[in-house]
């Protein structure tokens, strides 16, 4: 059984996420994922972003290393609008997408998240 702090390693977000939420709803502070959701049917996306939700605490950071901006269009109804980073040191280059669940003591805009030095998506 998983405890607070503990860590679930996974093939995808989605199995991490349910996982997490079987042992402790809402228990993960942060789940971190590379899928290409520019390659998944868009149910499984849906139910993927779902799940990571559930399993998010008030607070916790969805985080996405992504090539393009698709998982930002199925995010966006689920978590709002992410901060967006540019990492160019990649090869190729990489988008950092972040969100954070409601409920967080860290303040909103209103349009996305305001997690300082990073970009609104637009």
């Amino acid at each position: 059984m998983a405890s607070a702090g503990s860590a679930i390693l996974a093939s995808t977000s989605y199995t991490a996420a349910r996982a997490r939420s079987s042992h402790s709803s809402n228990s993960a502070d942060a789940v971190v994922s590379g899928i290409p959701f520019s390659t998944l049917p868009k149910a499984l996306a849906a139910r993927i972003v779902e799940a990571i939700d559930a399993a998010l605490t008030p607070g916790g950071r969805f985080v996405a290393y992504q090539f393009t901006d698709r998982v930002a269009a199925y995010t966006r109804p689920v978590m709002g609008k992410p901060a967006v980073e540019h990492e160019v040191r990649n090869v190729p280059p990489v988008r950092v997408f972040t969100w954070r669940k409601e409920g967080s003591a860290l303040p909103r805009d209103g349009k996305g998240y305001d997690l300082d030095a990073h970009q609104d998506l637009s």
